[in-house]
């Protein structure tokens, strides 16, 4: 089925072709499975999304987490809520600025959609993605927008280099100059950001995980956001705001959404919001004793890195983790299961979890992840993204 898919692709996604003849996805990206959900739940999901941003939008919100009234007007593009189904209701495992994988999540839906003959719930997905950067422009600039660079450490050595590719071959198909850069090889000239070509940089498109620009390689990119001087997107205002893992404690704390939520709001986050604390060496007694209700974390981690299931910590893993001064531990909400097939055509039940691709409140486009262990990996042999469907 892999080949029929990067056929497939060619055919229907010419734009992208050149990338599917140079360069092979890895096989662990793609589980071709599907995965149904009521319509139900994903209004509700849906709701929640638009109350987020609600809060998000909040002016004594951005005040309180900012210090300060927003400096910069954008939002970010590719925002995304994470999702646990249990027992037919959504739980909220975490939300994150600069989302991978949209477009070839996209494309493989389209796959499935074809092969199956059914329709996919987000159709006109990759012209609200156009759309959103287009926005996050117009925004910052009435000038027109000419480049836009694609920054990440090491960009070729991600395992999304792939996915990097696609964006500039659409970034091309919308008339732009476009380059792929390392973030410690952009450059300051003392009024503008400079990439790897020598152009100046309109729009940063900014896959870098220094969320706030903390580090030595982004002090390009630190300079250019501070100085207005190029569009960012993602970046750091709207992770402090939405995805920061201390909004997940803020959520959870006594009083605090009552001061920007109505009653039902509240109710709504109350619901799918799961219960997390601060790890805390005061109380190592009693997080060790409920240590199986936990999902360990740290405060800004992505991509499950860093991140222990309480069930299975050793009492070793458990001291470094307080140790380290800056993990959560949030309540676990057990993934569902689906069947895929595995290297040697068996069906196996593989974990799931579901990722809503977000732009200003309104969902884009969403994947459902497959996998085989503590968190979602892409090195499961049959698993990797699934085509959510909803009825």
């Amino acid at each position: 089925m892999y080949n029929e898919f990067i056929e497939f692709c060619k055919l229907t996604y010419p734009e992208f072709k050149e990338v599917f003849e140079k360069e092979s996805p890895s096989p662990n990206l793609f589980s071709f499975q599907t995965v149904t959900m009521p319509q139900e739940t994903f209004e509700k999901i849906k709701e929640f999304v638009q109350v987020a941003y609600h809060l998000r939008n909040n002016a004594s919100y951005q005040k309180d987490i900012l210090g300060q009234a927003p400096v910069h007007p954008n939002l970010s593009v590719l925002m995304s809520f994470d999702f646990h189904i249990v027992n037919g209701n959504p739980k909220l495992i975490e939300i994150n600025t600069n989302a991978s994988h949209f477009l070839t999540s996209k494309l493989m839906e389209d796959f499935v959609c074809k092969t199956e003959n059914r329709k996919s719930a987000f159709p006109n997905a990759i012209e609200k993605l156009k759309d959103s950067f287009l926005n996050e422009w117009k925004l910052f600039s009435n000038q027109m927008l000419k480049t836009i660079s694609i920054v990440d450490e090491d960009p070729t050595m991600q395992r999304a280099y792939f996915e990097f590719l696609l964006y500039k071959k659409m970034f091309e198909q919308m008339g732009l100059s476009v380059s792929i850069d390392d973030a410690k090889e952009l450059a300051w000239n003392s009024k503008e950001l400079i990439n790897s070509k020598k152009e100046r940089v309109d729009f940063v498109y900014n896959r870098s995980t220094d969320f706030y620009f903390e580090e030595s390689i982004s002090q390009a990119l630190q300079t250019a956001y501070e100085s207005n001087a190029s569009c960012i997107s993602p970046q750091p205002q709207e992770y402090q705001l939405l995805a920061d893992k201390k909004r997940l404690l803020d959520f959870g704390t006594a009083g605090f959404l009552e001061k920007y939520l109505s009653t039902d709001e509240i109710k709504l986050f109350r619901s799918i919001v799961l219960e997390i604390v601060e790890v805390k060496k005061e109380d190592k007694e009693k997080l060790w004793s409920d240590r199986k209700k936990y999902f360990f974390k740290p405060k800004n981690s992505y991509g499950g890195k860093g991140a222990y299931k309480g069930e299975s910590i050793t009492h070793k893993t458990f001291d470094q983790v307080l140790e380290a001064g800056d993990y959560i531990a949030q309540e676990f909400a057990p993934p569902s299961t689906t069947p895929i097939t595995d290297q040697v055509s068996h069906k196996v039940d593989a974990k799931y979890d579901l990722r809503f691709f977000v732009y200003n409140g309104e969902i884009q486009h969403a994947a459902v992840r497959t996998y085989i262990g503590q968190t979602t990996n892409f090195r499961t042999l049959g698993g990797g993204f699934a085509a959510l469907f909803i009825e």
